[in-house]
């Protein structure tokens, strides 16, 4: 009889691990995060901190801390006039900088509002957009951006320009 009791009890404590094991793995599923620490990162920004990324950055994985930012410096190098559109996910706080316009004839020097607003020479200069980024929500973030023409719906990218960035919040 002793030996049937002891068997029981192995046989019980057997299934009870296969239940608690059972619902570890159901739990992972359900997390936002998992799956996250495969992913590797090319940087990484800590809490209160600030990285500064530009369009060479495009497909980049950034790993961050939640409540750091990133401040999004996208140039269009066509002269064309074209603006970047971004959007993202909702565990990101952006807001747009607007946009800096350089003189290319003068080495880069930014023109001054009333400058762009009076300009009437050949073409259209250089632009800079800026965007604030702030990581609100932990779990894995996307923004993408597009070069569109100004008041063109955001969807409307004018060529093949875009850019791409995944951000792993923790």
């Amino acid at each position: 009889m002793i030996n049937k009791k002891s068997g029981l009890v192995i046989v019980g404590a057997v299934i009870l691990m296969m239940i608690l094991v059972a619902g570890c793995l159901g739990s992972d599923t359900q997390n936002p995060k998992a799956g996250a620490g495969s992913i590797q990162c090319s940087e990484s920004v800590g809490s209160g901190q600030n990285m500064i990324i530009n369009e060479t950055q495009s497909n980049a994985t950034i790993c961050a801390n939640l409540n750091s930012s990133l401040t999004i410096r996208l140039t269009d190098y066509t002269r064309l006039g074209l603006n970047w559109a971004i959007t993202g996910t909702p565990g990101l706080k952006i807001i747009d900088d607007g946009v800096t316009l350089y003189w290319f004839d003068q080495n880069g020097t930014p023109m001054t509002a009333l400058e762009a607003s009076n300009y009437t020479g050949p073409g259209m200069q250089t632009g800079e957009n800026v965007w604030d980024v702030t990581m609100v929500n932990t779990g894995i973030q996307t923004m993408k951006g597009v070069l569109i023409f100004p008041g063109a719906p955001a969807g409307a990218p004018v060529n093949d320009r875009v850019f791409n960035l995944t951000i792993v919040v923790e």
